[in-house]
């Protein structure tokens, strides 16, 4: 669901996830929105309207985090599947795939100048990664709890 803040109602409910929802993000723009779910797909939404632009489908389990690059022209998904996609967000299909965490990614985040891509997940480490080589510059392990 979508609030609207200042008049303190709900302005939009978007349905179609068939299972829980883990993550949402909006665009740069503020023009759509992604949403992450346990049944394994991410969905784009117009903000203004309930109509879904596109079920992007590429993870093998529950997709636990996304996020936009600064641009707008990337999204970052992370999954129980221990992958990071990154799609084109105008083309709407994986660019690449990120496969070195041992276990499930629990969170994906671009840095604010959409160079960098920290990734951290279930086998408690936090990669860092070049977004547009999309190599890893620097494993952090054991970070404990």
């Amino acid at each position: 669901m979508l609030w609207h803040l200042k008049e303190e109602k709900r302005a939009l409910k978007l349905e179609g996830h068939k299972d829980s929802v883990f993550g949402v993000r909006f665009a740069p723009s503020g023009q759509c929105l992604a949403s992450a779910s346990r049944d394994m797909t991410v969905r784009f939404w117009i903000t203004n309207t309930k109509y879904e632009c596109k079920v992007l489908k590429a993870h093998t389990a529950a997709v636990r985090s996304l996020d936009f690059s600064p641009d707008g022209q990337s999204l970052a998904t992370a999954s129980d599947d221990k992958t990071v996609k990154v799609w084109s967000v105008q083309r709407q299909r994986v660019v690449c795939s990120l496969a070195e965490h041992a276990n499930w990614v629990r969170s994906v985040r671009f840095s604010a100048d959409g160079r960098l891509l920290a990734t951290c997940g279930d086998d408690k480490t936090l990669r860092l990664w070049d977004a547009s080589s999309k190599m890893c510059l620097h494993c952090f392990s054991d970070l404990g709890g």
